[in-house]
């Protein structure tokens, strides 16, 4: 399964680039346990496998991203579909919802995979970056109890920043154990109540959506390159 989700996810990748289409795959827990939640992961624990878990459908997420002017498509309540995908979204998903989608070259996508931080470490989506979102409510350990998460991930958005005045939540142990994780992640504090931060995030997809632009760019100059050296040699022979 894990081989042929690896080579599904290469080909969607080199489909990616070949249209200059840049898929950001952006990652965190869903909102406080609600009763049900709690039967449920109750219930997987006991008879799928242990800390087995599947995310409820998020319809207010969904509404929220349709308002606000985004195009959605193939949302999946995974509980539904967990014998097949043990609760992870997966690149034959992204694929499909592609293929719904048929968006212009040089599009920009997000794939918002929230419910919980393991899953998404582990599946290759043929995103150009994943982004883990974690809230300042949410406790500041997470890095290093999801190290997988943190280190797969390109950015980490520590959001609900506007709340902090408010908590125990100590923001540069938080930053220090996601870098011992990965030094290589950029960090930026937001709130999406409040706006702060935001301009930043919104300038880190556009540079590296141009960056997605100019492989393009750079893979048809290097094909054409190739098609023209494959006609001198055939002139030459001629």
């Amino acid at each position: 399964m894990y081989r042929e989700q690896s080579l599904v996810a290469k080909l969607l990748r080199d489909l990616l680039t070949d249209d200059g289409l840049f898929l950001l795959q952006w990652t965190g827990l869903r909102r406080g346990l609600r009763p049900e939640d709690l039967i449920w992961g109750l219930f997987m624990n006991k008879y799928v496998f242990p800390g087995a878990d599947a995310s409820l459908c998020p319809s207010a997420m969904l509404k929220a991203m349709e308002k606000a002017g985004w195009e959605t498509h193939s949302a999946d309540w995974l509980a539904g579909v967990l014998e097949r995908t043990l609760s992870a979204l997966d690149a034959a998903m992204v694929e499909t919802a592609l293929e719904r989608l048929a968006p212009e070259p040089d599009s920009v996508l997000m794939v918002e995979n929230v419910g919980n931080l393991v899953c998404p470490a582990g599946f290759d989506l043929g995103e150009a970056h994943k982004v883990v979102v974690l809230s300042v409510t949410e406790g500041e350990d997470k890095p290093l109890k999801y190290p997988d998460m943190f280190h797969a991930a390109s950015l980490m958005l520590l959001n609900k920043v506007d709340l902090l005045p408010h908590l125990s939540f100590d923001v540069q142990r938080c930053i220090a154990d996601a870098r011992r994780v990965n030094p290589a992640i950029e960090v930026m504090q937001v709130s999406a109540t409040k706006g702060d931060g935001m301009d930043l995030w919104v300038n880190w997809v556009r540079l590296h959506s141009v960056t997605a632009r100019h492989a393009r760019t750079d893979q048809v100059v290097a094909l054409k390159r190739r098609v023209a050296e494959l006609e001198g040699k055939l002139a030459a022979r001629a």
